[in-house]
Protein backbone atom coordinates (compact mmCIF):
# COMPACT_ATOMS: atom_id res chain seq x y z
CA UNK A 1 0.00 0.00 0.00
CA UNK A 2 1.58 3.64 -0.95
CA UNK A 3 1.60 6.10 1.66
CA UNK A 4 1.36 9.87 0.79
CA UNK A 5 5.02 11.36 1.30
CA UNK A 6 4.85 15.17 1.52
CA UNK A 7 8.19 16.70 1.16
CA UNK A 8 9.15 20.49 2.58
CA UNK A 9 12.04 22.16 2.21
CA UNK A 10 12.67 24.75 5.59
CA UNK A 11 15.93 26.75 5.56
CA UNK A 12 15.24 28.58 8.95
CA UNK A 13 18.13 29.43 11.75
CA UNK A 14 16.99 27.24 14.86
CA UNK A 15 16.90 31.08 16.94
CA UNK A 16 14.19 31.83 14.99
CA UNK A 17 11.72 29.17 17.28
CA UNK A 18 13.23 30.55 19.95
CA UNK A 19 10.62 32.91 21.77
CA UNK A 20 11.96 36.31 22.25
CA UNK A 21 10.48 37.08 25.22
CA UNK A 22 10.60 34.05 27.34
CA UNK A 23 13.52 32.00 25.67
CA UNK A 24 11.40 29.13 25.01
CA UNK A 25 11.09 26.97 22.07
CA UNK A 26 7.85 27.62 19.89
CA UNK A 27 5.39 24.84 20.51
CA UNK A 28 1.81 26.19 19.45
CA UNK A 29 0.46 27.70 16.14
CA UNK A 30 -2.54 30.21 16.62
CA UNK A 31 -3.87 30.08 12.91
CA UNK A 32 -6.07 32.91 12.91
CA UNK A 33 -3.28 35.30 13.38
CA UNK A 34 -0.44 33.07 12.16
CA UNK A 35 1.48 33.53 15.25
CA UNK A 36 4.46 30.87 16.62
CA UNK A 37 3.92 30.89 20.52
CA UNK A 38 5.58 29.20 23.54
CA UNK A 39 3.88 27.68 26.51
CA UNK A 40 3.73 31.17 28.09
CA UNK A 41 2.84 33.18 25.06
CA UNK A 42 -0.17 30.98 24.29
CA UNK A 43 -1.38 31.52 27.74
CA UNK A 44 -1.71 35.17 27.70
CA UNK A 45 -2.41 35.23 23.92
CA UNK A 46 -5.69 32.83 24.65
CA UNK A 47 -6.45 35.41 27.88
CA UNK A 48 -6.10 38.57 25.29
CA UNK A 49 -7.65 37.22 22.03
CA UNK A 50 -9.78 34.12 23.34
CA UNK A 51 -8.38 32.26 20.16
CA UNK A 52 -7.86 28.58 22.33
CA UNK A 53 -9.75 27.54 19.34
CA UNK A 54 -7.37 28.58 16.42
CA UNK A 55 -4.36 27.16 18.54
CA UNK A 56 -2.53 23.77 17.55
CA UNK A 57 0.49 22.18 19.83
CA UNK A 58 2.94 20.66 17.68
CA UNK A 59 2.34 17.44 19.30
CA UNK A 60 -1.12 17.10 17.78
CA UNK A 61 0.17 18.56 14.79
CA UNK A 62 2.91 15.41 14.72
CA UNK A 63 0.62 12.86 15.62
CA UNK A 64 -2.09 14.50 12.70
CA UNK A 65 0.37 13.83 10.17
CA UNK A 66 1.81 10.94 11.24
CA UNK A 67 -1.95 9.22 10.90
CA UNK A 68 -2.52 10.50 7.36
CA UNK A 69 1.17 9.42 6.76
CA UNK A 70 0.22 5.68 6.89
CA UNK A 71 -2.79 5.77 4.72
CA UNK A 72 -3.22 5.61 1.42
CA UNK A 73 -4.36 8.67 -0.98
CA UNK A 74 -7.73 7.37 -1.24
CA UNK A 75 -8.03 6.57 2.92
CA UNK A 76 -6.84 9.64 3.32
CA UNK A 77 -9.03 11.94 1.22
CA UNK A 78 -12.09 10.10 2.85
CA UNK A 79 -10.36 10.16 6.79
CA UNK A 80 -10.22 14.03 5.98
CA UNK A 81 -13.52 14.57 4.22
CA UNK A 82 -14.92 12.65 7.21
CA UNK A 83 -13.34 14.48 10.16
CA UNK A 84 -13.65 17.89 8.30
CA UNK A 85 -17.44 17.66 8.79
CA UNK A 86 -17.43 16.26 12.02
CA UNK A 87 -15.45 19.46 12.67
CA UNK A 88 -18.23 21.50 10.97
CA UNK A 89 -20.78 19.55 12.97
CA UNK A 90 -18.90 19.91 16.32
CA UNK A 91 -17.58 23.44 16.20
CA UNK A 92 -14.35 22.17 17.38
CA UNK A 93 -10.81 23.19 16.36
CA UNK A 94 -9.41 21.52 13.14
CA UNK A 95 -5.83 21.48 12.37
CA UNK A 96 -4.70 22.90 9.74
CA UNK A 97 -4.00 20.93 6.79
CA UNK A 98 -7.46 19.28 7.63
CA UNK A 99 -9.22 21.77 5.79
CA UNK A 100 -6.52 23.24 3.49
CA UNK A 101 -5.68 19.96 2.14
CA UNK A 102 -8.87 19.60 0.92
CA UNK A 103 -9.35 22.60 -0.55
CA UNK A 104 -6.32 22.72 -2.52
CA UNK A 105 -6.90 19.00 -3.91
CA UNK A 106 -10.86 20.45 -4.44
CA UNK A 107 -9.36 23.45 -6.99
CA UNK A 108 -6.61 21.36 -8.65
CA UNK A 109 -9.63 18.81 -9.34
CA UNK A 110 -12.00 21.61 -10.40
CA UNK A 111 -9.45 23.34 -11.87
CA UNK A 112 -8.50 20.18 -13.93
CA UNK A 113 -12.25 19.64 -14.72
CA UNK A 114 -12.33 22.78 -16.01
CA UNK A 115 -9.65 22.82 -18.49
CA UNK A 116 -11.02 19.48 -19.85
CA UNK A 117 -14.52 21.31 -20.51
CA UNK A 118 -12.80 24.17 -22.42
CA UNK A 119 -11.16 21.47 -24.56
CA UNK A 120 -14.32 20.06 -25.18
CA UNK A 121 -15.79 23.34 -26.16
CA UNK A 122 -12.80 24.45 -27.98
CA UNK A 123 -13.01 20.90 -30.07
CA UNK A 124 -16.58 21.72 -30.95
CA UNK A 125 -15.79 24.91 -31.91
CA UNK A 126 -13.43 23.72 -34.47
CA UNK A 127 -15.49 20.95 -35.42
CA UNK A 128 -18.43 23.69 -35.91
CA UNK A 129 -16.00 25.70 -38.41
CA UNK A 130 -14.78 22.50 -40.07
CA UNK A 131 -18.15 21.58 -40.83
CA UNK A 132 -18.93 24.96 -42.57
CA UNK A 133 -15.37 24.95 -44.10
CA UNK A 134 -16.38 21.81 -46.14
CA UNK A 135 -19.74 22.99 -46.76
CA UNK A 136 -18.05 25.78 -48.83
CA UNK A 137 -15.42 23.44 -50.44
CA UNK A 138 -18.31 21.40 -51.89
CA UNK A 139 -20.15 24.41 -52.96
CA UNK A 140 -16.68 25.69 -54.43
CA UNK A 141 -16.56 22.08 -56.19
CA UNK A 142 -20.12 22.41 -57.50
CA UNK A 143 -19.31 25.84 -59.16
CA UNK A 144 -15.79 24.85 -60.35
CA UNK A 145 -17.21 21.23 -61.70
CA UNK A 146 -18.47 22.49 -65.15
CA UNK A 147 -15.87 24.47 -65.50
CA UNK A 148 -13.54 21.16 -64.96
CA UNK A 149 -15.27 18.79 -67.33
CA UNK A 150 -15.40 21.53 -70.28
CA UNK A 151 -11.41 22.37 -69.77
CA UNK A 152 -10.98 18.35 -70.71
CA UNK A 153 -13.48 18.36 -73.28
CA UNK A 154 -11.73 21.68 -74.59
CA UNK A 155 -8.11 19.68 -74.11
CA UNK A 156 -9.74 17.06 -75.94
CA UNK A 157 -11.06 18.54 -79.06
CA UNK A 158 -7.09 20.69 -79.01
CA UNK A 159 -5.45 17.50 -79.19
CA UNK A 160 -7.53 16.08 -81.91
CA UNK A 161 -7.49 18.87 -84.36
CA UNK A 162 -3.90 19.25 -83.60
CA UNK A 163 -3.51 15.68 -84.97
CA UNK A 164 -5.54 15.99 -87.95
CA UNK A 165 -3.83 19.80 -88.70
CA UNK A 166 -0.53 17.51 -88.43
CA UNK A 167 -1.57 15.20 -90.77
CA UNK A 168 -2.48 17.88 -93.61
CA UNK A 169 0.72 19.50 -92.70
CA UNK A 170 2.40 16.40 -93.95
CA UNK A 171 0.76 15.78 -96.98
CA UNK A 172 1.21 19.43 -98.02
CA UNK A 173 4.99 18.83 -97.23
CA UNK A 174 5.66 15.45 -99.06
CA UNK A 175 5.56 17.35 -102.66
CA UNK A 176 8.92 18.85 -100.98
CA UNK A 177 10.09 15.37 -99.44
CA UNK A 178 12.70 14.27 -101.91
CA UNK A 179 14.61 17.83 -101.25
CA UNK A 180 14.07 17.14 -97.30
CA UNK A 181 15.50 13.62 -97.38
CA UNK A 182 18.86 14.97 -98.73
CA UNK A 183 18.94 18.02 -96.52
CA UNK A 184 18.75 15.42 -93.60
CA UNK A 185 21.30 13.26 -95.08
CA UNK A 186 23.84 15.81 -94.95
CA UNK A 187 23.34 16.82 -91.44
CA UNK A 188 22.73 13.16 -89.64
CA UNK A 189 25.94 13.23 -87.36
CA UNK A 190 24.75 16.76 -86.08
CA UNK A 191 21.20 15.90 -85.19
CA UNK A 192 22.26 12.75 -83.61
CA UNK A 193 23.79 14.65 -81.21
CA UNK A 194 21.64 17.47 -81.30
CA UNK A 195 18.39 14.80 -80.45
CA UNK A 196 20.40 13.02 -77.87
CA UNK A 197 21.40 16.11 -75.67
CA UNK A 198 17.46 17.64 -76.24
CA UNK A 199 15.28 14.85 -76.19
CA UNK A 200 14.12 15.55 -72.78
CA UNK A 201 13.52 19.22 -74.67
CA UNK A 202 11.35 17.66 -77.48
CA UNK A 203 9.38 15.51 -75.41
CA UNK A 204 8.22 18.35 -73.70
CA UNK A 205 7.51 19.79 -76.64
CA UNK A 206 4.93 17.63 -77.85
CA UNK A 207 3.00 17.98 -74.43
CA UNK A 208 -0.29 19.96 -74.69
CA UNK A 209 1.06 22.24 -72.36
CA UNK A 210 3.68 23.66 -74.96
CA UNK A 211 1.49 23.44 -77.99
CA UNK A 212 -0.94 25.70 -76.08
CA UNK A 213 2.07 28.25 -74.99
CA UNK A 214 2.75 28.25 -78.79
CA UNK A 215 -0.82 29.03 -79.50
CA UNK A 216 -0.80 31.81 -77.10
CA UNK A 217 2.38 33.29 -78.36
CA UNK A 218 1.52 32.71 -82.04
CA UNK A 219 -1.63 34.12 -83.73
CA UNK A 220 -1.15 32.96 -87.27
CA UNK A 221 -0.79 28.98 -88.47
CA UNK A 222 2.38 29.67 -90.23
CA UNK A 223 3.86 31.37 -87.53
CA UNK A 224 2.60 28.48 -85.49
CA UNK A 225 3.55 25.62 -88.03
CA UNK A 226 7.06 26.85 -88.09
CA UNK A 227 7.63 27.09 -83.82
CA UNK A 228 6.73 23.63 -84.14
CA UNK A 229 8.44 22.41 -87.31
CA UNK A 230 10.65 20.32 -85.30
CA UNK A 231 8.21 18.22 -83.35
CA UNK A 232 4.92 18.00 -84.24
CA UNK A 233 4.95 19.20 -87.49
CA UNK A 234 8.55 16.98 -88.34
CA UNK A 235 8.64 15.91 -91.65
CA UNK A 236 11.00 13.47 -91.19
CA UNK A 237 9.10 10.91 -88.98
CA UNK A 238 6.89 10.10 -92.38
CA UNK A 239 7.96 6.40 -93.11
CA UNK A 240 7.33 3.93 -95.61
CA UNK A 241 7.99 6.19 -98.51
CA UNK A 242 10.17 3.70 -100.38
CA UNK A 243 7.65 1.45 -101.13
CA UNK A 244 5.92 4.06 -103.67
CA UNK A 245 7.26 4.54 -106.62
CA UNK A 246 6.50 8.08 -107.14
CA UNK A 247 5.59 10.53 -104.90
CA UNK A 248 2.19 11.45 -106.31
CA UNK A 249 1.15 7.78 -105.08
CA UNK A 250 2.41 8.43 -101.81
CA UNK A 251 0.53 11.63 -101.82
CA UNK A 252 -2.61 10.26 -103.27
CA UNK A 253 -2.69 7.21 -100.29
CA UNK A 254 -1.76 9.72 -97.83
CA UNK A 255 -4.83 11.65 -98.47
CA UNK A 256 -6.96 8.61 -98.93
CA UNK A 257 -5.27 7.51 -95.20
CA UNK A 258 -6.53 11.40 -93.87
CA UNK A 259 -10.20 10.56 -95.32
CA UNK A 260 -10.31 7.53 -93.89
CA UNK A 261 -9.23 8.68 -89.91
CA UNK A 262 -10.87 12.32 -89.92
CA UNK A 263 -13.75 12.58 -93.09
CA UNK A 264 -15.88 9.76 -91.64
CA UNK A 265 -15.62 10.73 -87.63
CA UNK A 266 -15.95 13.96 -88.48
CA UNK A 267 -18.87 15.90 -86.79
CA UNK A 268 -19.55 19.24 -86.57
CA UNK A 269 -19.36 20.22 -82.62
CA UNK A 270 -21.64 22.37 -80.96
CA UNK A 271 -20.73 25.26 -79.50
CA UNK A 272 -19.38 25.19 -76.15
CA UNK A 273 -21.81 26.74 -72.97
CA UNK A 274 -20.52 30.83 -73.05
CA UNK A 275 -19.86 30.60 -68.82
CA UNK A 276 -20.14 34.19 -67.11
CA UNK A 277 -19.54 34.88 -63.84
CA UNK A 278 -21.07 37.71 -61.75
CA UNK A 279 -19.30 37.86 -58.16
CA UNK A 280 -19.89 40.85 -56.03
CA UNK A 281 -17.36 41.63 -52.71
CA UNK A 282 -18.40 39.08 -49.98
CA UNK A 283 -20.71 40.52 -47.61
CA UNK A 284 -18.50 39.92 -44.22
CA UNK A 285 -21.41 41.30 -42.73
CA UNK A 286 -24.52 38.83 -43.60
CA UNK A 287 -21.50 36.04 -43.03
CA UNK A 288 -20.98 37.17 -39.67
CA UNK A 289 -24.47 37.20 -38.85
CA UNK A 290 -24.84 33.78 -40.28
CA UNK A 291 -22.28 32.38 -38.41
CA UNK A 292 -23.45 34.35 -34.83
CA UNK A 293 -26.88 32.85 -36.03
CA UNK A 294 -25.00 28.88 -35.98
CA UNK A 295 -23.12 29.02 -32.83
CA UNK A 296 -23.10 31.47 -29.65
CA UNK A 297 -19.97 31.39 -26.58
CA UNK A 298 -21.13 32.98 -23.83
CA UNK A 299 -20.06 33.41 -20.68
CA UNK A 300 -23.11 31.63 -17.97
CA UNK A 301 -24.16 33.42 -15.19
CA UNK A 302 -23.40 32.23 -11.78
CA UNK A 303 -26.65 31.07 -10.15
CA UNK A 304 -26.14 33.79 -7.33
CA UNK A 305 -26.26 36.29 -9.53
CA UNK A 306 -29.50 34.91 -11.44
CA UNK A 307 -33.03 35.83 -10.65
CA UNK A 308 -32.75 39.68 -9.62
CA UNK A 309 -35.50 40.74 -10.28
CA UNK A 310 -38.51 40.01 -7.74
CA UNK A 311 -40.86 39.09 -10.41
CA UNK A 312 -40.72 35.47 -11.93
CA UNK A 313 -39.03 34.69 -15.27
CA UNK A 314 -36.08 37.38 -15.19
CA UNK A 315 -32.90 35.61 -15.71
CA UNK A 316 -30.94 38.06 -17.22
CA UNK A 317 -29.96 41.77 -16.36
CA UNK A 318 -28.70 44.18 -19.10
CA UNK A 319 -25.27 45.40 -18.13
CA UNK A 320 -24.82 48.78 -16.23
CA UNK A 321 -23.96 51.80 -18.21
CA UNK A 322 -22.59 55.20 -16.86
CA UNK A 323 -24.12 58.12 -18.27
CA UNK A 324 -27.38 57.18 -19.14
CA UNK A 325 -29.58 59.73 -20.65
CA UNK A 326 -32.74 60.21 -21.64
CA UNK A 327 -34.16 61.89 -24.96
CA UNK A 328 -38.08 62.73 -24.67
CA UNK A 329 -39.59 64.48 -27.86
CA UNK A 330 -42.67 67.05 -27.94
CA UNK A 331 -44.90 68.37 -30.57
CA UNK A 332 -43.41 71.81 -30.60
CA UNK A 333 -40.34 70.33 -33.06
CA UNK A 334 -38.16 69.88 -29.78
CA UNK A 335 -36.63 67.36 -27.44
CA UNK A 336 -35.43 67.48 -23.58
CA UNK A 337 -32.52 65.52 -22.58
CA UNK A 338 -32.68 64.27 -18.81
CA UNK A 339 -28.85 63.11 -17.30
CA UNK A 340 -30.00 60.74 -14.67
CA UNK A 341 -26.14 60.86 -13.13
CA UNK A 342 -26.60 64.85 -12.84
CA UNK A 343 -30.34 65.42 -12.66
CA UNK A 344 -30.12 67.87 -15.05
CA UNK A 345 -31.51 69.07 -18.23
CA UNK A 346 -31.13 70.47 -21.77
CA UNK A 347 -33.88 71.30 -24.27
CA UNK A 348 -33.36 71.23 -27.78
CA UNK A 349 -34.72 72.34 -30.92
CA UNK A 350 -34.86 71.07 -34.31
CA UNK A 351 -36.53 71.42 -37.79
CA UNK A 352 -38.35 68.17 -37.29
CA UNK A 353 -42.21 66.96 -36.15
CA UNK A 354 -41.74 64.23 -33.61
CA UNK A 355 -45.67 63.55 -34.54
CA UNK A 356 -46.01 60.12 -34.53
CA UNK A 357 -42.71 58.48 -34.37
CA UNK A 358 -43.07 56.74 -31.15
CA UNK A 359 -42.01 53.78 -32.66
CA UNK A 360 -39.44 54.93 -35.51
CA UNK A 361 -36.79 56.42 -33.02
CA UNK A 362 -33.68 54.02 -32.61
CA UNK A 363 -30.72 54.28 -30.68
CA UNK A 364 -27.24 52.90 -32.81
CA UNK A 365 -23.38 53.95 -31.45
CA UNK A 366 -23.01 57.56 -31.17
CA UNK A 367 -26.66 58.44 -33.00
CA UNK A 368 -30.51 58.33 -32.60
CA UNK A 369 -32.20 57.86 -36.06
CA UNK A 370 -35.69 58.61 -36.19
CA UNK A 371 -37.75 57.94 -39.06
CA UNK A 372 -40.73 59.42 -40.74
CA UNK A 373 -43.89 60.69 -38.96
CA UNK A 374 -47.07 62.08 -39.69
CA UNK A 375 -45.50 65.30 -41.16
CA UNK A 376 -42.35 63.74 -42.28
CA UNK A 377 -43.70 61.38 -44.79
CA UNK A 378 -40.20 62.01 -46.87
CA UNK A 379 -37.85 62.70 -44.33
CA UNK A 380 -35.76 60.78 -41.39
CA UNK A 381 -33.28 62.85 -38.97
CA UNK A 382 -29.53 61.52 -37.12
CA UNK A 383 -29.17 63.31 -34.07
CA UNK A 384 -25.69 63.52 -33.10
CA UNK A 385 -25.10 62.09 -28.94
CA UNK A 386 -22.46 64.00 -28.40
CA UNK A 387 -23.21 67.58 -30.21
CA UNK A 388 -27.03 67.17 -30.07
CA UNK A 389 -27.19 68.21 -33.43
CA UNK A 390 -29.97 67.01 -35.57
CA UNK A 391 -29.10 66.50 -39.23
CA UNK A 392 -32.17 65.42 -41.85
CA UNK A 393 -31.99 63.41 -44.63
CA UNK A 394 -34.27 62.04 -47.54
CA UNK A 395 -36.72 59.23 -46.61
CA UNK A 396 -37.69 57.12 -50.06
CA UNK A 397 -41.63 57.62 -50.82
CA UNK A 398 -43.27 54.04 -51.78
CA UNK A 399 -46.03 52.82 -51.68
CA UNK A 400 -46.11 51.92 -48.17
CA UNK A 401 -46.82 54.32 -45.76
CA UNK A 402 -44.10 56.34 -43.79
CA UNK A 403 -46.77 58.03 -41.63
CA UNK A 404 -46.16 55.16 -38.80
CA UNK A 405 -43.04 53.31 -38.93
CA UNK A 406 -41.93 50.74 -36.02
CA UNK A 407 -37.61 50.31 -36.17
CA UNK A 408 -35.43 48.48 -34.59
CA UNK A 409 -31.65 47.77 -34.48
CA UNK A 410 -30.25 43.80 -35.91
CA UNK A 411 -27.55 45.17 -33.52
CA UNK A 412 -24.81 44.48 -36.67
CA UNK A 413 -25.18 47.58 -39.51
CA UNK A 414 -28.86 47.36 -40.49
CA UNK A 415 -32.31 48.95 -38.62
CA UNK A 416 -35.72 47.29 -39.65
CA UNK A 417 -38.39 49.38 -40.65
CA UNK A 418 -42.08 47.96 -40.76
CA UNK A 419 -44.52 50.00 -42.71
CA UNK A 420 -47.71 49.57 -43.73
CA UNK A 421 -49.30 49.06 -47.49
CA UNK A 422 -53.04 50.31 -46.68
CA UNK A 423 -53.64 49.79 -50.60
CA UNK A 424 -52.52 46.23 -51.09
CA UNK A 425 -53.60 45.52 -47.57
CA UNK A 426 -50.04 44.51 -47.22
CA UNK A 427 -46.74 44.93 -44.46
CA UNK A 428 -43.72 45.60 -45.42
CA UNK A 429 -40.07 45.68 -44.05
CA UNK A 430 -37.30 47.95 -45.02
CA UNK A 431 -33.70 47.55 -44.69
CA UNK A 432 -31.85 50.25 -43.35
CA UNK A 433 -28.37 50.01 -44.19
CA UNK A 434 -26.39 52.88 -41.71
CA UNK A 435 -23.00 52.72 -43.44
CA UNK A 436 -24.16 53.07 -46.91
CA UNK A 437 -27.34 54.72 -46.09
CA UNK A 438 -29.36 52.96 -48.73
CA UNK A 439 -33.25 51.79 -48.12
CA UNK A 440 -33.93 48.18 -49.23
CA UNK A 441 -37.25 46.68 -49.27
CA UNK A 442 -36.89 42.66 -47.95
CA UNK A 443 -40.01 41.15 -46.52
CA UNK A 444 -43.86 41.80 -47.22
CA UNK A 445 -46.76 40.29 -45.47
CA UNK A 446 -50.68 39.83 -45.70
CA UNK A 447 -52.49 42.15 -43.14
CA UNK A 448 -52.24 45.71 -43.18
CA UNK A 449 -51.00 45.91 -39.54
CA UNK A 450 -49.17 49.10 -38.06
CA UNK A 451 -46.69 47.68 -35.26
CA UNK A 452 -46.37 49.60 -31.62
CA UNK A 453 -42.62 47.86 -31.39
CA UNK A 454 -39.95 45.88 -33.34
CA UNK A 455 -36.83 44.00 -31.96
CA UNK A 456 -34.36 41.94 -32.45
CA UNK A 457 -33.54 38.91 -29.97
CA UNK A 458 -31.47 35.85 -30.31
CA UNK A 459 -31.23 36.43 -33.98
CA UNK A 460 -34.45 36.95 -34.72
CA UNK A 461 -36.97 39.45 -35.30
CA UNK A 462 -39.87 40.15 -33.36
CA UNK A 463 -42.69 42.70 -33.92
CA UNK A 464 -45.71 43.25 -31.89
CA UNK A 465 -48.69 44.51 -33.64
CA UNK A 466 -50.92 47.57 -32.41
CA UNK A 467 -54.14 46.87 -32.67
CA UNK A 468 -54.03 43.01 -32.77
CA UNK A 469 -53.15 40.14 -30.54
CA UNK A 470 -50.27 39.03 -32.40
CA UNK A 471 -46.62 39.00 -32.87
CA UNK A 472 -44.51 38.45 -35.73
CA UNK A 473 -41.47 36.43 -35.80
CA UNK A 474 -39.20 36.43 -38.46
CA UNK A 475 -35.95 34.60 -38.90
CA UNK A 476 -33.48 36.94 -41.59
CA UNK A 477 -31.25 34.07 -42.05
CA UNK A 478 -34.09 31.49 -43.27
CA UNK A 479 -36.44 33.66 -44.82
CA UNK A 480 -39.36 32.43 -42.55
CA UNK A 481 -41.53 33.56 -40.70
CA UNK A 482 -44.68 33.01 -38.04
CA UNK A 483 -47.30 34.44 -35.87
CA UNK A 484 -47.44 34.29 -31.94
CA UNK A 485 -51.11 34.79 -30.41
CA UNK A 486 -50.89 36.83 -27.37
CA UNK A 487 -54.56 36.25 -26.44
CA UNK A 488 -54.42 39.18 -24.42
CA UNK A 489 -55.56 42.13 -25.84
CA UNK A 490 -55.87 43.33 -29.24
CA UNK A 491 -55.20 47.36 -28.61
CA UNK A 492 -51.43 47.67 -27.68
CA UNK A 493 -51.17 51.83 -26.49
CA UNK A 494 -47.38 51.38 -25.49
CA UNK A 495 -44.37 48.93 -25.66
CA UNK A 496 -41.17 48.85 -24.48
CA UNK A 497 -38.14 46.35 -23.81
CA UNK A 498 -35.30 45.81 -21.56
CA UNK A 499 -33.06 44.36 -24.39
CA UNK A 500 -32.28 41.13 -23.01
CA UNK A 501 -35.49 39.59 -24.26
CA UNK A 502 -38.48 41.05 -21.65
CA UNK A 503 -41.42 43.22 -23.89
CA UNK A 504 -43.67 45.21 -21.83
CA UNK A 505 -47.08 46.14 -23.32
CA UNK A 506 -49.86 48.11 -22.11
CA UNK A 507 -53.48 48.68 -22.85
CA UNK A 508 -56.02 50.69 -21.39
CA UNK A 509 -56.47 47.94 -18.82
CA UNK A 510 -53.75 45.74 -19.09
CA UNK A 511 -50.09 45.86 -18.51
CA UNK A 512 -48.32 42.52 -19.57
CA UNK A 513 -44.73 41.04 -19.81
CA UNK A 514 -43.85 38.80 -22.36
CA UNK A 515 -40.59 36.40 -22.03
CA UNK A 516 -39.08 36.05 -25.62
CA UNK A 517 -36.65 32.80 -24.40
CA UNK A 518 -39.59 31.17 -23.59
CA UNK A 519 -42.60 33.35 -25.60
CA UNK A 520 -44.24 33.33 -21.42
CA UNK A 521 -46.69 36.08 -20.62
CA UNK A 522 -46.72 37.41 -17.12
CA UNK A 523 -49.91 39.72 -16.07
CA UNK A 524 -48.16 43.38 -14.36
CA UNK A 525 -49.96 45.34 -12.25
CA UNK A 526 -51.42 48.31 -14.75
CA UNK A 527 -51.64 51.94 -14.21
CA UNK A 528 -55.06 53.85 -15.20
CA UNK A 529 -54.32 56.04 -18.28
CA UNK A 530 -55.88 58.11 -20.27
CA UNK A 531 -54.78 57.61 -23.84
CA UNK A 532 -57.05 59.97 -25.37
CA UNK A 533 -55.13 62.98 -24.83
CA UNK A 534 -56.31 64.71 -28.12
CA UNK A 535 -59.74 66.59 -28.50
CA UNK A 536 -62.17 64.83 -29.88
CA UNK A 537 -59.72 61.75 -30.42
CA UNK A 538 -62.05 58.78 -31.74
CA UNK A 539 -59.81 56.43 -30.59
CA UNK A 540 -57.42 55.48 -27.88
CA UNK A 541 -53.53 57.65 -28.90
CA UNK A 542 -50.51 55.65 -28.38
CA UNK A 543 -48.20 56.50 -25.98
CA UNK A 544 -44.86 56.44 -25.81
CA UNK A 545 -42.90 53.91 -22.91
CA UNK A 546 -39.37 53.05 -22.00
CA UNK A 547 -37.37 51.70 -20.00
CA UNK A 548 -34.10 52.53 -17.60
CA UNK A 549 -31.85 50.61 -15.32
CA UNK A 550 -30.40 52.61 -12.22
CA UNK A 551 -28.52 49.33 -10.62
CA UNK A 552 -28.26 46.46 -9.87
CA UNK A 553 -31.58 46.08 -7.94
CA UNK A 554 -33.51 49.00 -9.19
CA UNK A 555 -35.11 48.85 -13.09
CA UNK A 556 -38.07 51.31 -13.89
CA UNK A 557 -40.41 51.73 -17.07
CA UNK A 558 -41.25 55.52 -17.79
CA UNK A 559 -44.61 56.00 -19.32
CA UNK A 560 -45.26 59.15 -21.57
CA UNK A 561 -47.94 61.09 -22.28
CA UNK A 562 -51.17 59.89 -19.90
CA UNK A 563 -50.86 62.89 -20.06
CA UNK A 564 -48.91 63.10 -16.98
CA UNK A 565 -45.21 61.10 -16.99
CA UNK A 566 -46.15 57.13 -15.04
CA UNK A 567 -42.87 55.37 -13.24
CA UNK A 568 -43.36 51.67 -12.75
CA UNK A 569 -40.88 49.73 -10.81
CA UNK A 570 -40.14 46.38 -12.21
CA UNK A 571 -39.06 44.82 -8.50
CA UNK A 572 -42.14 46.12 -6.47
CA UNK A 573 -44.68 45.30 -9.21
CA UNK A 574 -46.14 49.19 -8.65
CA UNK A 575 -46.35 52.35 -9.74
CA UNK A 576 -44.56 55.69 -8.33
CA UNK A 577 -44.92 59.34 -8.40
CA UNK A 578 -44.08 61.21 -11.82
CA UNK A 579 -40.38 62.43 -11.36
CA UNK A 580 -41.29 64.79 -14.71
CA UNK A 581 -43.75 66.65 -13.93
CA UNK A 582 -42.50 69.61 -14.57
CA UNK A 583 -42.24 69.16 -18.21
CA UNK A 584 -45.41 68.67 -18.57
CA UNK A 585 -45.90 72.40 -20.33
CA UNK A 586 -44.77 70.07 -23.67
CA UNK A 587 -47.34 68.30 -25.33
CA UNK A 588 -45.10 64.84 -25.39
CA UNK A 589 -48.26 62.42 -26.81
CA UNK A 590 -47.36 60.84 -29.97
CA UNK A 591 -43.95 61.57 -29.52
CA UNK A 592 -41.25 59.08 -28.89
CA UNK A 593 -38.71 58.56 -25.97
CA UNK A 594 -35.49 56.64 -25.27
CA UNK A 595 -32.67 55.75 -23.26
CA UNK A 596 -29.25 56.11 -24.12
CA UNK A 597 -25.48 56.10 -22.78
CA UNK A 598 -22.48 57.97 -24.00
Amino acid sequence: MSSLNISIDIDTDDNDFVCLDHRKTFEIICHQCNLLLCSKCSTDHNKQYEHNSFCDHINDIKQSLYKYQSHSESLLLEKLTTENNNNKNNNSKSIFEKNRILEVWETIKSSNSYFRKLESTESEIKDHFHQMHQYLVVEEQRYQQPIQESKSKTLETIKNNIEELKHIVNIINLEGSTRYESDIDQSSDKSDEDDYNNSADTTDSYSIESIMESLDRNHSLLCFIESKDKTVFDISGCNGRSSYKDIESLILHSIQMYNQQFKKSYVKPNPPPDYQLYTEPINTTMIKQVVDQSINLSIKQPSHLKNIYSIPGFVHSPPLLPDTHLFFAHQDKGAIIWDFRSKTSKYLHFDFDFTNTQSSIVSVGEHLYVFGGSNNLDKYMIISKKTLKGKIHMLPLDDSSNSWISACHDGKNHIYLVKTLPKLQMMTITLYDIKSMKFEQQHRFIGANSQIMSVFYNGLFYSFSKNQDNILILDPIKGTHKFFKTLKFKETLAACTDGVGNVFLHSEELFIRINLDHMKLFTLSPVKINSKVQDNAAKPQTLSMTYYRSSDKEHFIFLFGSPSTQRYSIETNTWLPDVFSSYQIYKNSLCPTITYQI
